[in-house]
C-alpha cells in the first residue's frame, strides 16, 4: 500500500445487496457481501469475487429467556408467528418479539436460505447493523435475532441452532450452517488502489487481525463443510 499513501478510503454501510448494488452500479470500488452476487441479478462479466474470510452467525435472545437452544422448525415457527410465546418452546411465559432485518440485509438472506426454508419472516422490523440488533434485543422482553457471531456481548444471550453452537471449530466441521463468506467485489481489475488494497487484506496481518476479531480463515473451512451447509437448504425445504 506504499505506493499508495495519499489514496483515500470512504467507508459507507447499508447491506450486502445495497454493497452488490453500488459496485456494478459504478457507486462504489469495492461491495462489500455475505452473499455470492447472483449472476442473473448481476451479469457483468467483470464482476470479480475476492473472499476474504468467513463469518459465523448466530440467534441471540434477551437474557430473560432461560433458554439454550432451538431446534430449526422452532426457529421457522417462531419467524412465521406460529409460536409467539416463550413458555411453547420451554421458555417463560413471555411473548416472543422476533426482530428481523431489511431485505438488503445479507445475514438475513442467509438465515432465510438456512433455516427459514422458503418461509417469509414475519416481525418487528430493525436495522441492519448487527450492533442495533444487539442494542435492541437486549432492552426488548422476549426479543430474539440474528447477527453476526463476533459482535455478540454480554448484554444478550447466544442460542446454539439445533444443539450446535457457532463456533469455528463447528463451521470448520460442517456441522454448523448459519455462516457465509465475506466478499469484496470488484469491477476494475488491474495495478491500482484497489488491488492493491485487496491485495494487503489477504496478507498475514490483516488475516490475523480478522481471526482475532472473531471471524475464521476462508482456507480452513474445507468443501464438505460447504456442501455439509448447501445440503442443509434441501433438507429445510429450501
Amino acid at each position: 500500500m506504499s505506493n499508495f499513501r495519499y489514496s483515500s478510503i470512504d467507508v459507507q454501510a447499508g447491506g450486502s445487496i445495497i454493497g452488490l448494488n453500488a459496485v456494478t452500479n459504478h457507486q462504489a470500488d469495492i461491495g462489500d457481501s455475505d452473499i455470492y452476487a447472483d449472476p442473473t441479478v448481476y451479469p457483468d462479466p467483470n464482476l470479480t469475487d475476492h473472499i476474504v474470510c468467513v463469518t459465523a452467525m448466530t440467534l441471540i435472545v434477551n437474557p430473560e429467556v432461560n433458554i439454550t437452544s432451538l431446534n430449526t422448525q422452532q426457529v421457522i415457527n417462531i419467524y412465521t408467528g406460529v409460536t409467539t410465546n416463550w413458555k411453547d418452546v420451554g421458555g417463560p411465559n413471555l411473548a416472543i418479539v422476533p426482530l428481523v432485518k431489511p431485505t438488503t440485509s445479507g445475514t438475513r438472506a442467509l438465515f432465510d436460505k438456512y433455516l427459514m426454508g422458503g418461509e417469509q419472516e414475519m416481525g418487528q422490523s430493525v436495522a441492519d447493523a448487527s450492533t442495533v440488533v444487539i442494542d435492541t434485543v437486549a432492552h426488548t422482553p422476549g426479543a430474539i435475532g440474528y447477527v453476526t457471531t463476533s459482535l455478540v456481548n454480554s448484554t444478550v444471550k447466544a442460542i446454539d441452532l439445533d444443539g450446535v453452537s457457532a463456533t469455528a471449530q463447528n463451521v470448520q466441521a460442517g456441522k454448523y450452517r448459519f455462516w457465509g463468506f465475506e466478499h469484496m467485489y470488484t469491477l476494475q481489475n488491474g495495478i491500482n488502489a484497489t488491488t492493491a488494497y485487496l491485495d494487503f487484506m489477504q496478507t498475514p496481518q490483516i488475516q490475523q487481525l480478522a481471526l482475532n476479531l472473531g471471524y475464521i480463515s476462508a482456507s480452513s473451512v474445507s468443501s464438505n463443510a460447504t456442501q455439509a451447509q448447501q445440503a442443509s437448504v434441501v433438507s429445510t425445504g429450501g
